[in-house]
């Protein structure tokens, strides 16, 4: 039974899409079994291998199969997400030949692989992909405890993010944090970030609004015998020219203000922003990582969980709000705030402008808790 299911390795397709364009980023391989028979699965594959002591001869297996396939059925110019366990440190990523380019092979590397245990040995596994040409990814992110020791050994081009942290992140604070982190490490060290097992168009769009680049998931596609066209993702979105153009109409003539897309990248930033906040430099930036860094009375970081621009983009309303904002010097300065969404002809909401201005002292964020509470 081990060698005929061997014969049947067949690989199936998951397409990686951009969140922002809609159009697919990559293709993962995924390896499957004889169809409708126990051993379907890739994990119940690797169990049966594995009371044989066959599981290198099925790795083997799954990877020339993968990239032979990938030759056959992918786009030319697609990248290819492959799976690889790093404990075979002398098997190459394709065992017979090279059929698919280096330069779009991105090879990816569970959190739970075994050989964390050894990190000399997986460093030298990973320099030595490295060397020849390959990316690489930190898979399943999260979903262990290897955490920060996996992302400091392997030090990866990619970093996907397991579907632990990623089911309900439009209604969790606490994935929200977590999440937001990852970003902003990321962010800071060129990682691209991939968000995986979107199941619901709610945890796409706050995925996409907080910074998440990539996603993967049944929502966007089921792995399938045929790779997804090249752009199927409808993202409904108003091209990035017109949003910077309404935008920048939008701006009020005076005062300090500041407008974000969607995807609360700065797209324009006053002279009186600059003078009131000492920040300079951060259009292109997205809002949480300029710098500004608004809490509330408490001391609570505000992005995402209350901040005035995302609920204003995500209910369309105005709001008002007084928060701390920590100045290029290190001082934190009281503000008052004023969101204002910002709609296309159509009327639907592509940013938002916010207006801020010097606050008299902590005594207003008491007065405006009194006003909302309605005392």
């Amino acid at each position: 039974m081990w060698q005929d299911s061997l014969c049947e390795i067949r690989t199936v397709w998951q397409p990686i899409y951009d969140l922002r364009s809609g159009a697919v980023w990559g293709y993962e391989a995924l390896s499957r079994g004889p169809e409708g028979s126990p051993w379907e699965s890739a994990d119940a594959l690797f169990e049966l291998a594995r009371l044989q002591h066959g599981e290198q001869a099925l790795e083997e297996k799954m990877r020339g199969t993968a990239m032979r396939s990938a030759a056959r059925a992918l786009p030319g110019d697609s990248t290819l997400f492959i799976n690889t366990d790093p404990r075979y440190l002398g098997m190459p990523v394709a065992p017979q030949g090279d059929p698919w380019p280096v330069e779009r092979t991105i090879l990816e590397i569970s959190e739970h692989s075994p050989l964390f245990d050894q990190p000399e040995a997986l460093q030298a596994q990973i320099a030595a992909w490295r060397a020849q040409g390959y990316r690489i990814a930190l898979d399943d992110f999260g979903s262990g405890y290897a955490g920060h020791t996996a992302l400091l050994a392997v030090r990866p081009d990619v970093l996907k993010i397991d579907r632990q942290l990623v089911v309900g992140i439009d209604k969790d604070a606490w994935r929200q944090a977590i999440i937001l982190s990852i970003v902003r490490v990321a962010s800071a060290l060129d990682i691209s970030v991939i968000a995986e097992g979107i199941e619901t168009e709610a945890e796409r769009s706050e995925l996409e609004a907080m910074g998440v680049s990539y996603g993967q998931g049944f929502l966007l596609g089921k792995p399938a015998p045929t790779p997804a066209p090249a752009k199927i993702l409808d993202t409904s979105q108003v091209p990035e020219d017109e949003v910077r153009r309404l935008l920048g109409a939008a701006m009020p003539n005076a005062g300090a203000a500041y407008a974000v897309d969607r995807h609360r990248r700065i797209t324009h930033w006053s002279g009186e922003a600059t003078a009131l906040s000492g920040r300079e430099g951060v259009v292109g930036k997205t809002c949480w990582l300029s710098g500004l860094d608004h809490r509330d009375a408490s001391g609570v970081r505000l992005c995402f969980f209350a901040c005035p621009l995302v609920e204003t983009m995500r209910s369309g309303e105005p709001h008002a709000a007084i928060m701390s904002m920590r100045t290029a010097s290190g001082e934190r300065r009281w503000i008052a705030t004023r969101v204002e969404p910002v709609r296309d002809r159509l009327g639907t909401v592509v940013g938002a402008i916010e207006k801020f201005a010097p606050s008299r002292s902590t005594q207003a964020v008491a007065e405006a808790e009194l006003r909302q509470s309605g005392v």
